[in-house]
């Protein structure tokens, strides 16, 4: 909740835009959950599929095994994956390559679903630097982290930034688009709770697709409305065909790293 709601404060300080998106109720009825990214990193990657009534109800869903996965790029490449533990599947052969368009297919008892994305060029970070929060009496200090990059004109953008403490990701999600800022120096703050002196921090600013973009920012409202009124009346936007939740990304990152001094 205190995440949340120092999310919700460092978009109105900074101005940031990003869209509500309606999605249909749906969370009574079981699902399959697909997840999946490739990176500009070299792989491999890895597909995890579970099965569950309730996507926000994590402890509820179950491993899903003998799935036949591939992944294929629009260059010829294809990529038979091996189940590597129960629901998790890795690659072997396939690359993430900037401006590649990759697409997932997924047999499940004959059930076939399928998903694209295609991996946006990389935007480089000028630099981050740190400033501290207004503390609250008794609480530990917080840090504002400030990623500074330059949008690339006429084109549409969609970022998602993550932060990590000592290499431990703060697990919030980041994301903005360039809607109203296009071609535009960007500044971009997140929440570092309580770090201490010598801590390392790093920024990582990731370029995903228009999809993806819509799949997360749908997770953020929901998230929140679960947090603020106790409810969760659906799921987020999934670029996965068939009715299955969850995402497949190709995206590009950079990284960048600050120490708390």
């Amino acid at each position: 909740m205190k995440n949340l709601l120092y999310i919700a404060a460092l978009i109105l300080f900074l101005a940031s835009c990003e869209d509500v998106i309606d999605v249909d109720l749906n969370t009574s009825d079981p699902h399959l959950v697909i997840e999946s990214t490739i990176t500009n990193q070299q792989g491999p990657y890895e597909v995890k599929i579970s099965r569950t009534t309730d996507y926000f109800n994590s402890f509820e869903q179950a491993h899903v095994s003998d799935a036949f996965v591939v992944i294929s790029d629009n260059e010829g490449n294809s990529d038979t994956l091996n189940e590597i533990s129960p629901g998790i599947y890795q690659t072997s052969i396939i690359e993430g390559i900037i401006g590649r368009t990759y697409t997932l297919n997924v047999n499940v008892n004959g059930d076939e679903y399928t998903a694209t994305s295609t991996m946006p060029d990389i935007t480089p970070i000028d630099y981050i630097s740190y400033d501290k929060a207004t503390a609250i009496q008794g609480e530990p200090e917080d840090y504002y982290i400030l990623t500074y990059f330059n949008d690339e004109i006429d084109v549409a953008n969609y970022y998602r930034l993550k932060l990590y403490i000592n290499s431990e990701w703060d697990d919030v999600i980041n994301i903005t688009n360039d809607e109203w800022q296009d071609g535009k120096d960007f500044i971009f703050g997140m929440l570092a709770e309580s770090p201490n002196v010598n801590d390392t921090l790093i920024v990582e600013l990731g370029n995903i697709d228009e999809a993806i973009y819509e799949y997360f920012n749908t997770l953020y409202s929901l998230m929140e409305s679960d947090a603020i009124f106790g409810t969760t009346p659906a799921n987020p936007n999934s670029n996965i065909s068939n009715g299955a939740l969850g995402f497949f990304s190709a995206y590009s990152y950079v990284q960048d790293t600050v120490i708390i001094q």
